[in-house]
Formats: C-alpha cells, sequence, structure tokens
C-alpha cells in the first residue's frame, strides 16, 4: 500500500464502499445491524471480532487484554493483517477497549478510521478511545461530546436506531398482539441493583410482570418469580414487546440526558414504553405524551403504568404514534447520515 494515499472523505463514492466494522457479531447488536444497513446501501461490510478468534470465552480474552500489553498488543496485530488484506475505505470501531496502538497503525497506513460510542461517560474503561487518533468520534452522550471537543477531538453526535426489517412484530395489529401474548408488564435487559427497585416498585400491582434477559449482580431470590430465564432477539422480541401491553424502560444510570438502544426499538416495533424522564424526550414527544409515558420517582413509575393499563384506547394510540415517530430512525438512515458527516471533513 505505500505511498498510495487514500482519497479524503469529501472524494469518497458512497455509490459502493468497502467498509470493516471492528466490534462483536452478536446477532440483533449494533454491529449486526450497522452491517445489515450497510448492505442494504450496495456497500460491503465485513465485522471483525477479535475477542471470537480464540477458542475460549470471551470474558477470559478480555481479561488476558487487561493483564497482559503484549497480548492486547498481538491481538492487535492481527487485527491490522486482516485489514490490510481487506482494504477497506472506512474502518467503523464500537469496541471501546480497542488498543491504540492498532489505531496509530491504521493512520500510518492511511486508513480511515472512525469510532462510533454506543455507550454512556460510565464506560470509557481506560480511556482507548481518548488516546487513539480516530478521524471522527460518533457519541450519543452530550457529555462526552463535550469532553471530548474539549480536547480538540472532531465529533458528531448521534442516536441509536432500530432495524425494521429484524425488529418486525408478526402480529398485524396491537390488539392480536396482547390477545396472544398475555403479559401486562414486561421488563427487559440487565437487572443491575438500579433496576431491581423498579420491579420491586411494579410488583405492588395486581398484574401479571415478565422479565427478560439477564440478572445482574445481588438479584434478590424473593423475585426470581418474575424471571423467564429467556434473552430474546429478533422477531421473538418485537413479538414480545408489541403485544405487551407495557415495556418499562429503565434507562441505564449513565444516561445522564441521551436515551438507550431499547427506546428507538420498542417505539420503532409499536411497543408502548414507560420511561424515565430526560428533557431529550422532547425531541420525539410532545408535552402531553411526555407526561403520559414518563416518570420521576416510583410512585409516578407505578401511577403511569396503572392508568395506561386501565385504558385499552390509549394504549392503541401510543402504539400508533410510536410507529410513525420512530419510523425514520432506522441504521440504515444511520449509515447515510455517518457518510454525509464524513463527506464534509
Amino acid at each position: 500500500m505505500g505511498n498510495n494515499k487514500r482519497e479524503p472523505f469529501n472524494s469518497f463514492s458512497r455509490e459502493y464502499m468497502n467498509i470493516v466494522i471492528i466490534g462483536a457479531t452478536t446477532y440483533d447488536g449494533v454491529e449486526f445491524h450497522l452491517q445489515h444497513a450497510c448492505e442494504q446501501l450496495g456497500h460491503s461490510c465485513e465485522i471483525i471480532d477479535y475477542f471470537t478468534w480464540q477458542p475460549i470465552p470471551t470474558r477470559y480474552i478480555r481479561y488476558a487484554t487487561q493483564a497482559s500489553e503484549w497480548f492486547d498488543r498481538s491481538l492487535s496485530q492481527r487485527v491490522l493483517k486482516h485489514i490490510h488484506r481487506s482494504q477497506p475505505d472506512l474502518v467503523i470501531c464500537t469496541y471501546r477497549d480497542i488498543h491504540p496502538q492498532l489505531i496509530v497503525d491504521l493512520k500510518t497506513r492511511d486508513f480511515r478510521v472512525i469510532h462510533l460510542n454506543p455507550d454512556t461517560l460510565t464506560t470509557l474503561q481506560r480511556q482507548q478511545i481518548i488516546a487513539s487518533p480516530y478521524d471522527c468520534y460518533f457519541t450519543k452522550c452530550p457529555i462526552m461530546e463535550a469532553l471530548l471537543k474539549k480536547i480538540g477531538k472532531t465529533v458528531f453526535s448521534y442516536c441509536e436506531r432500530f432495524n425494521p426489517t429484524v425488529h418486525q412484530s408478526r402480529f398485524n395489529t396491537k390488539q392480536e398482539a396482547e390477545r396472544h401474548t398475555n403479559i401486562d408488564i414486561m421488563m427487559i435487559g440487565e437487572f443491575n441493583p438500579y433496576r431491581v427497585h423498579f420491579l420491586r416498585a411494579l410488583e405492588q400491582l395486581p398484574y401479571s410482570i415478565r422479565c427478560f434477559g439477564y440478572r445482574g449482580p445481588y438479584f434478590p431470590a424473593s423475585l426470581e418469580k418474575y424471571f423467564t430465564n429467556q434473552y430474546i432477539t429478533g422477531h421473538q422480541k418485537a413479538d414480545l414487546i408489541y403485544g405487551s401491553k407495557i415495556v418499562i424502560n429503565n434507562f441505564h444510570l449513565g444516561e445522564i440526558n441521551s436515551v438507550n438502544n431499547k427506546f428507538f426499538e420498542i417505539g420503532g416495533i409499536g411497543g408502548v414504553q414507560v420511561t424515565d424522564y430526560k428533557p431529550v424526550l422532547s425531541e420525539f414527544y410532545d408535552q402531553d405524551t411526555i407526561a403520559l409515558i414518563s416518570f420521576d420517582t416510583l410512585n409516578e413509575l407505578v401511577e403511569k403504568v396503572e392508568r395506561l393499563l386501565t385504558s385499552d384506547e390509549q394504549r392503541f394510540q401510543l402504539s400508533a404514534l410510536n410507529k410513525a415517530v420512530f419510523a425514520p430512525y432506522t441504521y440504515t438512515n444511520l449509515v447515510q447520515e455517518i457518510l454525509n458527516c464524513l463527506s464534509g471533513l
């Protein structure tokens, strides 16, 4: 590759690009949806997940990279060689613990490398993304955006999305979905100590509760009866979200004024979510709707859930509203927006 300089971002032909994503290969994960969106737009896209290159569990590979600088760098060199063979026009990184030397080496070889961070300020680990010379950063966290700009980084704000191909219920109507699913209150995600408090508040109501996902640390045995022991993805997740009367969406405690991926998935599917109040909700809803679906206290949570469970009409109206509001928030549009931002650099 030597002296062959790559075209600047503003010279990119977005008719066709060869794109590599460094991140997880998990089905229904952000990388999966970015790859799907790239291919829908006519680009080729490959995901490199170097944590799966060894025949041992990913968590042990992560421990090894944290304990051994040599091992971390050796993995980076394998990734570098793979990318050198692939010759992508663009490298999108979503892992937040990529060794900075890999990004330095990619930039030395004149690759275009960006970082898209779907996490919050509380997940920076050893600040690898700050130590790395990415061409630019995409973040959903306004505080992280301000901090990166403060140290001279090029940063764009973005919000997460949903995939209408994968996040599509197989039921024709909300009414049909609710009758078939028979769940009053659905909770989904990691049940860490913070989210457990919301579950405790809701169990006082005389309605069915089902929890999907995985238990966090210190999960109380008294709440096991609500746990389904299912991690749901794809159409099954869409059916359950659409069919549950209410979906509780507790943002991560680090979501200071941003919303999570489930916010767009639930909305795009047509689910009815009750969620923590954040000022950013006004970017999606009017004030009357925000008052109907958001809460600041546990008492408000219980009150809002009970009100919606006793009003079929309000739920069905919210479901239709969500489908309309979130229709533009697709991964295909996100990829196009990313490429538009890069063309201006």
